[in-house]
């Protein structure tokens, strides 16, 4: 349960949550940590943690503290996880590992609106 617990390990993908939320900044990660998990651990309570920690970021700021490569390998592993979720939630994903943090709000606005 301490290095691989089911609610980040058993993803159809076959990506653990780790893989990407490591290459973001902690907002980043810790948001797309939350949505990631939301399933199989911490329901709508995740999602709302997930939007509160890309609140923090500030409208229309880009994090430019992100290496390039890092939002490339990120958005390719959010991608093959996305595949294997509704359109909303997989949307949100790649949009964080994108760092496009408005996209990935409206997202979750969505969701958190239709719960």
């Amino acid at each position: 349960m301490v290095n691989h617990p089911p609610h980040y390990t058993g993803h159809p993908s076959g990506v653990e949550c780790i893989e990407v939320a490591e290459l973001l900044p902690f907002t980043l990660g810790n948001a797309f940590k939350y949505v990631f998990r939301h399933g199989q651990k911490g329901g709508l309570e995740d999602l709302r943690k997930a939007h509160w920690y890309l609140d923090r970021i500030e409208p229309g700021a880009t994090p430019l503290y992100v290496a390039e490569e890092n939002l490339l390998v990120a958005g390719e592993l959010a991608r093959r996880i996305a595949a294997h979720e509704s359109y909303l939630i997989g949307g949100c994903l790649v949009a964080i590992a994108l760092a496009e943090v408005e996209h990935a709000r409206e997202l979750l606005g969505h969701l958190l609106s239709a719960a």
